[in-house]
Parts: C-alpha cells; sequence; structure tokens
C-alpha cells in the first residue's frame, strides 16, 4: 500500500475521532445550558412567588386598615399633624359713668417652649435669649429645671412686635401664645376701686375681683393643622366660639376722681399726712362719684409699689365717726317732735359731766339752738339732745341709717369690703350694670356733678 493512501486513511480516523469528540463536548455544554436554565426558572419562580406573597400581605393589611381599624389610624395620623388649640377672649372694659374707659384689655402674646425640643439645640439659645431679654445662663437655668415637660413659658405678655422678634427665629420646639393684658388709663388716680388682674387676667381686687364673673370671658376652642415646627398651616374647624366678657359701667366720674385725687394729694403734703382717703357721694341718689386714697399704686406696673398703697383705706381702715354722729343724733331728736331746729339749748359753761367721764367743746357756745348744735358742731349741746330721748329711739334712728348692719360685700381683695352708700340708708347704686342702653342722667345730676367741677 502506498505511504499516501495510508496518510489519508490515518486522517480519516483522525478526523472521524476529533468529530467523535466534538460532538461529547457539544452535548455536554448543552446539558449544562439546560441545568442552568432549570436553576434560574426556579430562582425566578420562587422569587416570584415571595413577591407575590409579600403583595398579597400588604393588599390585605392595606384593606384592613383601610376599612376595619381605619379610625384608629387616622386618630394616630391627626395628632402627629392637627392641634387643637385655645382661642383667648379678651375680658369685658370697665368704664366710667360718661363711658369714659377705666379698664381695658390690649393683646399681648406669650411665648413658651417644649423643653425637650429646645434642649436638642443649645446653639440656638444665645439667640433665643437676646430676644427675649434673658441671660442665657437664667434661660437654660429654666429650661433644664423644666426638661422633663412639655411646656414652660420662657416669657408672658409680651408685645405683638417683640413676639414677632422670637418667632422668626424659626426654632424647634419655640410657640407663641395669643393673650390679652389688662390696662388702667386713669393709672393710680382709679387704682383702689377698680383693683387689678393677675398675670392669667383673673380679678385679684377692687371691681375687678367684685365683678369677675361679669366681666371674665370664656375662651373658645379651634382645630388647626401645624407643621413639625408648631407653625399654623390651615385653620380646620371652630370647636367652640370664643365669648367677649361683659362692659361694666360705674357711677365714678373719672373728671371728679382725677380732681377728688389732685386735691387729697396736696392737702397730704400741706399737713404732713401719711395717709388720705376722700369719697365723694352723690347724696340724692346715693351713688360714688369719686372714691380716691393716697398713697396709691400703679395698677400698670404693680410690682413697683409698696404693699401698703394697695390697701382701699376708704373700705378697709376702721375710724371713729366723730362728729358725724351729731347730726344723726338731731335727726333722732327732731324726728321724735321734742325738739324743732329754733329749740335752745344751754352749753354753758361748755362741757358736762357724764358718770365718769367729762364732754366739753372747744369753746363755751352758751345759749344756742339745735341749728346751732350742728354749726357749732357742739359735744355739749348733742349730748343734751340724746339725754332727752330714749335709748330704744337712738338705736333705731342709727340701725335705720344702716349702723351697727353687716354691709354686703362688693370688693374683693384682702379684706376690702364695701364700696356703697348703704351708711345713707339707700339701695345700692354704686354701680350700673349695662348689657343694653346706656343710662341717661337728668339735667339736675348734671349740674350738681359740673357744680363739683368748677
Amino acid at each position: 500500500m502506498k505511504l499516501s493512501q495510508l496518510l489519508s486513511r490515518f486522517n480519516i480516523s483522525a478526523a472521524i475521532a476529533s468529530m467523535r469528540e466534538s460532538g461529547v463536548e457539544t452535548v455536554m455544554r448543552e446539558s449544562r445550558r439546560d441545568s442552568r436554565a432549570r436553576q434560574i426558572q426556579t430562582r425566578l419562580y420562587w422569587l416570584l412567588s415571595a413577591m407575590s406573597l409579600a403583595v398579597g400581605v400588604l393588599l390585605v393589611r392595606a384593606f384592613y386598615v383601610q376599612f376595619f381599624n381605619r379610625e384608629f389610624y387616622q386618630a394616630q395620623g391627626d395628632q402627629r399633624y392637627q392641634r387643637e388649640i385655645s382661642v383667648p377672649a379678651y375680658r369685658g372694659a370697665i368704664k366710667d359713668r360718661n363711658g369714659e374707659p377705666l379698664a381695658i384689655s390690649s393683646p399681648v402674646v406669650s411665648i413658651w417652649a417644649n423643653p425637650k425640643e429646645l434642649l436638642e439645640n443649645r446653639a440656638t439659645m444665645s439667640k433665643l435669649a437676646s430676644e427675649l431679654g434673658m441671660g442665657l445662663d437664667a434661660l437654660i437655668s429654666r429650661i433644664t429645671q423644666f426638661s422633663d415637660r412639655e411646656f414652660v413659658y420662657l416669657k408672658r405678655q409680651m408685645s405683638p412686635e417683640a413676639a414677632e422678634q422670637v418667632m422668626q427665629l424659626e426654632l424647634d420646639g419655640v410657640y407663641a401664645q395669643r393673650e390679652f393684658r389688662r390696662f388702667y388709663p386713669a393709672g393710680e388716680v382709679a387704682a383702689h376701686v377698680l383693683g387689678f388682674t393677675n398675670i392669667d387676667d383673673e380679678g385679684q381686687a377692687g371691681v375687678e375681683s367684685a365683678f369677675d364673673y361679669w366681666l371674665e370671658g370664656r375662651a373658645g376652642a379651634k382645630r388647626i393643622i401645624q407643621d413639625r415646627k408648631g407653625q399654623r398651616v390651615q385653620d380646620l374647624a371652630e370647636l367652640r366660639p370664643a365669648m367677649a366678657g361683659r362692659d361694666l359701667v360705674l357711677s365714678i366720674d373719672r373728671r371728679i376722681q382725677y380732681l377728688a385725687y389732685r386735691e387729697l394729694r396736696q392737702a397730704m403734703a400741706d399737713q404732713s399726712a401719711t395717709s388720705g382717703s376722700v369719697v365723694m357721694i352723690d347724696v340724692p341718689t346715693g351713688e360714688i362719684l369719686a372714691m380716691v386714697n393716697y398713697p396709691s399704686f400703679n395698677p400698670n406696673k404693680r410690682n413697683d409699689g409698696a404693699n401698703n398703697a394697695l390697701r382701699n383705706r376708704s373700705v378697709t381702715d376702721v375710724f371713729e365717726p366723730g362728729s358725724v354722729m351729731k347730726a344723726f343724733t338731731v335727726a333722732a331728736g327732731l324726728e321724735s317732735g321734742k325738739f324743732l331746729p329754733t329749740t335752745p339749748i344751754d352749753t354753758t359753761p361748755g362741757r358736762i359731766q357724764l358718770a365718769n367721764y367729762t364732754v366739753g367743746d372747744t369753746h363755751n357756745y352758751g345759749l344756742t339752738d339745735v341749728s346751732g348744735v350742728i354749726m357749732h358742731s357742739s359735744n355739749v349741746g348733742a349730748v343734751k339732745i340724746s339725754l332727752q330721748l330714749s335709748s330704744a329711739q337712738m338705736f333705731d334712728m342709727f340701725q335705720r341709717f344702716g349702723f351697727g348692719r353687716i354691709v354686703k360685700a362688693l370688693i374683693g381683695g384682702g379684706r376690702d369690703i364695701v364700696f356703697c352708700a348703704q351708711i345713707l340708708g339707700k339701695t345700692l347704686r354704686a354701680f350700673k350694670l349695662r348689657s343694653g342702653g346706656e343710662r341717661n342722667p337728668s339735667e339736675d345730676d348734671e349740674s350738681r356733678r359740673s357744680s363739683l367741677l368748677r
């Protein structure tokens, strides 16, 4: 056999063997590829199954939340963004008989904070302290002291402009609250009559306390949406409308009140007195036109005055009536029919002995009459008139004028107990409560008051 033929056969055998080896490798590769594909398909199946199960669980949970437990989750959401806030109501004004304001309420703003939120931003406290007019150490001490709370006042009753400067800092945990503060235009002139309120606008003395139920307003309530910094975003609903307090009109005339105060201060300076009081009453009506005391205080800056200046001496201090009683003694004598204004009374020698006491006059007025007893303020003459009357007659007269009776308390605050003219035996008319029309004083009333001003 030729060599060429041998080589040809050898190449054919090698080719066949090579083809056989190549086919096996191909089959193996295809087998491995099919195995990987099956693995991928299995994984995708389980992955899609897990995702479908998760989506199904979420859908079931969403359905449960939306339809079976909706109110609970709605409330939880509302608590994070909705707030019910108080809407302050202003206190009723106090006016004099002519409608002039004696006490009014002006809007102010109080700054408060959530200590837990504010302590997380200590770096901002220096700016806050500067705007509040406080020392940094004092502010940090106050916040730290109430760190376990969610509410603490930083400064009360700031002007709206000053409070706006604080809120422009946009500090987390710092909030503003609208309030009202009492202002007294007459200052110390009518301080004892009006009294004052505390920082929460509650009456503490004087008319403010006695008629607190009449003057106080009723705060309202409103539901709002606020952002995470506590700023109001939207008003949702008015839950309860705020009701303002009712105005109170007094019988006091501010002009006469001022003149009485001025004259009292001058008289005290002339006599070097330590205290004094003046009460002016419109006799035909029993209305009090003026009631002043000195020393007084400024109710707008009450902390500046001494404590003894807060007392309304006109109605709290005890003093002897003295010669005032002579007028009532003479009235009892005239009513008895035993005396006339012209009945002679001998006061010689200017003194009279009563048991172990000697009652005397500053001068010997000699023979005078009942009118002269009043004119000269004769102690001897008054004693002689009273000796002609029985104890029952004297007691009846004094009692009808109000002596010995407990007077209804109308002014609060400490020991303040009265503000009326009941000692004249008249119905209380010191105050006029007006929810409707105004009182129209008669021409005679106006002429009497005008004469006082002259």
